[in-house]
């Protein structure tokens, strides 16, 4: 979308909301109620003289400056021995007060170039209302290649003999004395293959590299700076860097644009990702508040389109056998009455053979590839819509859009996504098989996901697979939808299996960062399991634990109803009707507030669960699960609310009230039974 832009002159200002953007003739002034960050534009490309938490009044930069804040390996800057000619051509700011895609903000954009290489960089800062943040993105257009010999094998022998580590560098900033405590925190994808979603680590300086979505520094008596990469999990990334993040001489270099080197040319501007600050105080779990604050403005979700229980019948084991308009039929009857809101026809819909025929045969498939099976559904899909019309259900479908092609055919998808959704009144589509092994590929599907988006108002949104292959991850792509999770089965000899244990453990993990409003967590056919496969695991078998536990573990996040609903049994569709209208009853409450993990880390033997907090008045939900192993009785500590006398009313039973006195940080709670679950709202007193 297209905003009005206005040209910002040496000695103005523009003005929005609480922000207020200043230019003398050699700085650059960005700021807003909570933070600022003054740019030395002297040389054209820009160096952080500032970065000020303004009710704080804390720096965090030091004022001594010596390099520029962004760079791209191979191309001089004008702090090189070589010679440039880099001239600031202009400062652009936009106003977007109202976006599909992105909260309200101002866009700031520097036009930069230099005659002597024929390089022109774009140089963007994003600004929110009344938050310590502050995004900045890079392009880059060059009449020539980046002067080096660019390859994994080049770094490793150092061939190109520079000063410093080969890397393109989204932003750097030297911190203010004092700064320590560094943390990165690394992110993996392809839960195809393993169960450890996050790894934390610690670091130490003056030097270090790191990997990682994010890096936090504190200093006692201040606070702290978190720098977030808004890109794939560093295994998934296609830079050929050996790092995501650097220390060295107190400056923290934020790499890895996602454009390799090769790929520069004069014919387009190629955008790196986004590398987000973020300045916060000692309060408590600060940087995973602010964190969280942000992401919920970056990525803005809408409770009446954005939000499902789907019902998605591949982990039923037998889809493709099963597929006809027959069964269709019955399973959206079934999935209204176990309270489903949507229902994904998975691979089997269409003409050509599924997945199987890109992801193994890498077969080059035609548009007819795409038409609706006339074998499984002789009169089309018209019969089914109208049954999920009747019985109170959204259609939703799988697809795996051209991978193989870079999504060069983006256009055809569009068209057929949009075709759908009109005709069908589809608005869900899961994207699978995704690699993103080029910038072209990941420029295209956005182009896909992003053009849809808009034209549709916000309408359709994408359920992004992040089990196999190299994709988006947890902080990228948000803008147009949610995560697909993780494939577990309970049915089948192969593959990570279903445990209530395990998918607890892991949306407790990436909850610390990652806001589970955006993730789809599975629950699948209680009778439905291959006991001699868990055996030969060594794994316990996943109906130790009750089926509205299994159905509980859901319901902090999006549901997702990984079965047939039309072979479950009359109980156990009980159950999770139950527990599913639970969810749907108290989401809007539970999804407005921020949801952090609270007690211990689910190992098979902790009282553990999530608390959603809402910041304006102090009250939230809380919900604890007692895991076998566990005692009855646990304290929990309770965040954010120290101060607070909260009253606790259980929604999950009529047990009635347990309430939090002021000035303590835990509450008592006894879960009588091994394997189950409480859950309350609080309020204050």
């Amino acid at each position: 979308m297209n905003q009005p832009k206005d040209q910002l002159l040496p000695g103005t200002e523009i003005r929005w909301a609480d922000i207020r953007i200043t230019r003398t003739a050699t700085e650059l002034e960005l700021s807003n109620s909570r933070l600022v960050r003054v740019l030395d534009l002297s040389l054209a490309v820009p160096r952080t003289k500032n970065l000020r938490h303004s009710p704080l009044n804390t720096e965090y930069a030091s004022t001594r400056i010596n390099q520029m804040d962004f760079s791209f390996m191979g191309y001089n800057l004008p702090d090189s021995k070589r010679t440039t000619d880099f001239t600031l051509e202009s400062v652009e700011v936009e106003k977007n007060a109202d976006c599909v895609l992105d909260g309200p903000h101002l866009l700031v954009r520097l036009q930069i170039h230099d005659t002597i290489q024929g390089l022109h960089f774009v140089r963007e800062y994003f600004i929110y209302p009344d938050l310590p943040i502050l995004a900045t993105r890079c392009g880059i257009r060059a009449a020539v290649s980046p002067n080096l010999s660019w390859s994994p094998r080049c770094l490793s022998f150092n061939q190109n003999a520079q000063a410093s580590p080969l890397e393109s560098r989204m932003d750097s900033l030297r911190l203010a004395e004092g700064f320590g405590d560094f943390r990165a925190v690394e992110f993996f994808g392809r839960s195809d293959y393993t169960n450890n979603f996050l790894r934390e680590h610690p670091l130490a300086g003056p030097t270090f590299t790191a990997q990682g979505n994010l890096l936090f520094a504190e200093k006692i008596g201040v606070g702290g700076i978190f720098f977030l990469q808004e890109a794939p999990p560093s295994s998934e990334r296609r830079d050929i860097e050996l790092h995501d993040f650097r220390l060295e001489d107190e400056t923290v270099h934020s790499c890895c644009w996602g454009v390799a080197p090769h790929e520069v040319s004069p014919e387009a501007t190629l955008y790196g990702y986004r590398s987000v600050i973020g300045l916060y105080g000692e309060e408590e779990l600060g940087g995973r508040r602010l964190l969280k604050e942000y992401l919920r403005t970056r990525f803005p979700q809408d409770r009446n389109k954005d939000f499902s229980i789907m019902v998605n019948p591949w982990g039923s084991g037998s889809f493709t056998k099963d597929l006809s308009e027959a069964f269709l039929l019955k399973e959206i009857q079934a999935s209204s009455e176990l309270g489903a809101t949507h229902y994904q026809i998975d691979d089997g819909w269409q003409a050509g053979k599924g997945l199987s025929a890109l992801l193994h045969d890498n077969q080059a498939i035609g548009e007819d590839f795409w038409n609706i099976s006339k074998d499984r559904f002789p009169d089309g899909l018209g019969r089914v819509h109208q049954a999920a019309i009747k019985h109170g259900v959204e259609l939703a479908l799988w697809l795996a859009p051209s991978f193989n092609r870079d999504f060069r055919d983006w256009k055809f998808f569009v068209n057929l996504i949009g075709g759908l959704h009109r005709k069908f009144g589809m608005r869900m589509f899961k994207i699978d098989g995704v690699e993103l092994r080029t910038k072209a590929a990941e420029d295209n599907l956005e182009q896909l996901v992003r053009t849809l988006r808009i034209e549709s108002d916000g309408k359709i949104l994408f359920n992004f697979d992040t089990t196999a292959g190299q994709r988006a991850g947890y902080f990228m792509f948000l803008e147009y939808g949610n995560i697909f999770l993780e494939n577990r089965y309970a049915c089948h000899r192969w593959g990570q299996v279903y445990h209530p244990e395990q998918v607890l453990r892991n949306l407790w993990t990436l909850a610390q960062y990652v806001r589970p409003q955006t993730l789809q967590i599975e629950v699948t056919d209680y009778l439905n399991i291959n006991r001699d496969y868990y055996d030969q695991l060594g794994v316990s078998h996943p109906d130790l634990y009750s089926p509205e536990y299994w159905a509980a573990v859901t319901l902090f996040a999006q549901p997702l109803v990984w079965l047939s609903p039309s072979k479950l049994d009359p109980k156990i569709q009980a159950i999770y009707r139950n527990v599913l209208r639970l969810h749907l009853q108290h989401r809007d409450g539970i999804f407005s507030g921020e949801i952090f993990p609270v007690g211990n880390k689910p190992d098979g033997a902790s009282i553990t669960g999530f608390q959603s907090h809402h910041f304006k008045d102090g009250s939230g939900f809380l919900i604890l699960y007692r895991e076998l192993k566990a005692p009855a009785i646990g304290k929990v500590k309770v965040h954010f609310a120290l101060d607070a006398h909260l009253v606790l009313t259980s929604l999950s039973d009529d047990s009635g009230v347990i309430e939090k006195c002021a000035g303590q940080e835990t509450v008592e709670v006894s879960l009588a039974a091994p394997g189950s679950f409480r859950f309350f709202k609080y309020e204050r007193k």
